[in-house]
C-alpha cells in the first residue's frame, strides 16, 4: 500500500493563487480552422480499446465514414472528419495514453454536418435511443478521455443521483469549456438533460470557476439548469466532487461532451472536431479554435501565429499539461495547447527526493513514491492511490527536477480504471446490473 499523508480528501486546502489569463481568449469568437493537407486521425482513444481498422492504405474516405470500429461490435467507432485518401497507418504518442495507431490521410476537404431533427426535445428520446446515438457518434469526454457512453452506462448501474457539466477551468489559460458554455449554453444544457435521462440521474447542474473578469458573461442558468460557481485558490475541481458526493454520488462530464451528446441525439452528428484553447507567451493570435481531429499540433500553432521561439508545447493546459511535439495529432478530448518560451521547464533530472510534490498534494498522496514504485513495475502497490489523484498538476509545478509527475500518475490512473472497466464489462451488459 502506498504511503499517504494524513489529509482528509474532503478537507482539501487550495494551495496557490493563480492570476488567470483567460480574458483575451474569452473575448474572441470561436474560429473554425480549415483542414490540414495531411491529418493523422487516432484509430482508438486508449491502448485498451479494441478497435479494428475498417480502412486500408489507398482507400478513399469521406466525412463521417467509419475508420475503425469495436472488434466485439459493442462500442464507439472512429469517424473521419475529411474527404481524402489513406496513405499509411502510423503510430503517434498521445498524451497520458501512449502510442496509438493513426490513419494518415491526404486531405481533400471537410464537409459540414447537416441537422435532420433540429426541433426535437431531450424528453422525446428514450434511454436506449440516447445511448445508441452516443455510441455511434464516438463521443469522448474531454474531462478524462473516456467514451461518454461508457461513463453513462457505469453511472446507470451504480445508482448515483447527480450529473454535472464541469466547466471549472481553474488553469491559467484554458477557457475552451467556458467558451463552449458561453456560446452554446442551450445545447450544453440539453446534452446534460439527455445524459441524466440515459443514466437515470435526476439532479443536474452546471459548474463553473468564478472570476470577476468573466462572471457577468455567465448566465445564472441555462435551459432551466442552475449554474453553480466555485471560487478561491487553485485547485477548485475537488469542490465539485464534494458537491456531487453530498447529493448521493454523481458524475461530471465536459461541456463539449454534453454538447456533442445533444447534437448526436437530435441531429445525428458525429464527434470529429474539438474546440481548443491556444495560448501562451509565444502565441500572437490566442483564442479558441474549432479544430478537426488529426490536425498536427504544429499546424494549429501556425494558424494561431505561434512564434518559432516556442521552446515548450503543452497539451492540456499550463499546469496539467503534458509536453508534446509539433507532429502530435489533435485528438478527441484535447482542449488546450499552450506554447511557452520557458526552456528550463523542458529539461529534467532524476528525482532528488525533496518531497515538494507530497507537501503540495491536496489529497495527501506521495507522488514521488508512486512514480518510484511504477518504475519498478509495482502497480499493485500504488494503484489504489493513483486512482485518488485529482489531476491538479501541483506536483509537476513545484518539482525542482522538472519531472512531469502528474502525467505519470494520470497515465497509470487511466490504465487502472480501464482495466477495472474491462473486467466489469465481462460480467455485465451495457444496461445490466453489477
Amino acid at each position: 500500500m502506498c504511503k499517504r499523508l494524513k489529509k482528509d480528501v474532503f478537507k482539501i486546502m487550495p494551495i496557490i493563487s493563480l492570476k488567470q489569463q483567460k480574458n483575451d481568449t474569452l473575448s474572441k469568437e470561436i474560429k473554425a480552422l480549415p483542414p490540414p493537407k495531411t491529418a493523422y486521425v487516432p484509430l482508438c482513444s486508449s491502448r485498451r480499446e479494441n478497435l479494428v481498422a475498417t480502412v486500408s492504405v489507398g482507400d478513399t474516405v469521406t466525412p463521417f465514414v467509419t475508420l475503425s470500429q469495436p472488434e466485439s461490435g459493442k462500442g464507439s467507432p472512429v469517424n473521419s472528419p475529411f474527404f481524402g485518401k489513406v496513405i499509411s497507418i502510423k503510430k503517434f504518442v498521445i498524451p497520458a495514453v501512449g502510442k496509438l495507431p493513426c490513419a494518415e490521410i491526404e486531405v481533400k476537404n471537410t464537409a459540414e454536418q447537416h441537422p435532420d431533427r433540429e426541433t426535437a426535445k431531450p424528453e422525446d428520446f428514450s434511454k436506449e435511443e440516447i445511448m445508441d446515438a452516443c455510441m455511434r457518434a464516438g463521443i469522448v469526454d474531454e474531462l478524462d478521455g473516456r467514451r461518454l457512453w461508457e461513463k453513462l452506462a457505469e453511472a446507470s448501474r451504480s445508482g448515483l443521483a447527480a450529473v454535472a457539466v464541469d466547466a471549472v477551468e481553474d488553469d491559467l489559460y484554458s477557457s475552451a469549456g467556458l467558451c463552449v458554455l458561453m456560446n452554446y449554453g442551450g445545447e450544453v444544457a440539453k446534452g446534460l438533460i439527455l445524459a441524466g435521462i440515459a443514466a437515470n440521474l435526476a439532479e443536474r447542474f452546471i459548474a463553473v470557476y468564478s472570476d470577476k473578469s468573466w462572471d457577468e458573461k455567465i448566465n445564472e442558468s441555462y435551459g432551466g439548469l442552475p449554474v453553480r460557481r466555485f471560487e478561491g485558490k487553485y485547485p477548485q475541481n475537488h469542490k465539485l466532487r464534494k458537491d456531487l458526493d453530498a447529493k448521493g454520488g454523481g458524475i461530471a462530464i465536459g461541456p463539449q461532451a454534453a454538447r456533442a451528446l445533444y447534437r448526436a441525439v437530435t441531429q445525428n452528428e458525429m464527434q470529429t472536431h474539438t474546440i481548443v484553447t491556444v495560448a501562451g507567451d509565444c502565441v500572437l493570435r490566442s483564442g479558441n479554435y474549432l479544430v478537426p481531429v488529426g490536425m498536427p499540433v504544429g499546424e494549429l500553432l501556425y494558424h494561431a501565429g505561434a512564434s518559432e521561439q516556442a521552446q515548450l508545447i503543452l497539451a492540456g493546459g499550463y499546469i496539467r499539461g503534458i509536453p508534446v511535439t509539433q507532429d502530435t495529432p489533435v485528438y478527441q478530448g484535447l482542449t488546450a495547447v499552450i506554447a511557452v518560451r520557458e526552456a528550463d521547464k523542458k529539461a529534467s533530472v532524476p528525482c532528488i527526493g525533496c518531497g515538494s510534490c507530497a507537501s503540495v498534494c491536496p489529497v495527501g498522496l506521495m507522488p514521488n513514491y508512486i512514480l518510484e514504485q511504477l518504475a519498478g513495475g509495482h502497480y499493485s502497490m500504488v494503484g489504489g492511490d493513483a486512482i485518488g489523484c485529482i489531476g491538479c498538476g501541483l506536483c509537476t509545478l513545484v518539482c525542482p527536477s522538472k519531472i512531469y509527475v502528474s502525467a505519470g500518475v494520470a497515465k497509470v490512473k487511466k490504465e487502472i480504471l480501464e482495466l477495472n472497466k474491462f473486467h466489469m464489462e465481462e460480467r455485465s451488459d451495457v444496461y445490466g446490473k453489477r
